[in-house]
């Protein structure tokens, strides 16, 4: 069953008829970011958004972590005092919630 545009948009907060043409173009942009992602970096994404934030050694892939810090999707954090710590952004959130509709 194929999923609609609208439907992975929707599945991130925008919505083609109430949404603002910037809400949409970044909707849209995202939902790019997340077709083009690896499975190894869905995989890193879905954990993070999940289960973060995570440490390095409890990530699936540290490839797949460097790459979603390279497109914003993650970025590395400070928890309780102790550096090592990753997790996903709101626009990692959004990619992550596209990927569980069917993107």
């Amino acid at each position: 069953m194929a999923v609609e545009i609208k439907e992975l948009l929707a599945a991130a907060g925008v919505h083609t008829g109430t949404s603002s043409a910037e809400e949409i173009d970044e909707g849209l942009h995202l939902l790019g970011k997340a077709f083009r992602l690896s499975p190894a970096e869905r995989d890193t994404l879905t954990a993070l958004q999940q289960r973060g934030p995570l440490c390095d050694g409890d990530l699936p892939s540290k490839t797949g972590r460097n790459a979603l810090l390279s497109v914003g999707l993650a970025v590395k954090i400070v928890v309780q005092g102790e550096d090592g710590h990753n997790a996903c952004t709101y626009a990692g959130h959004a990619v992550a919630k596209m990927l569980r509709a069917g993107a």
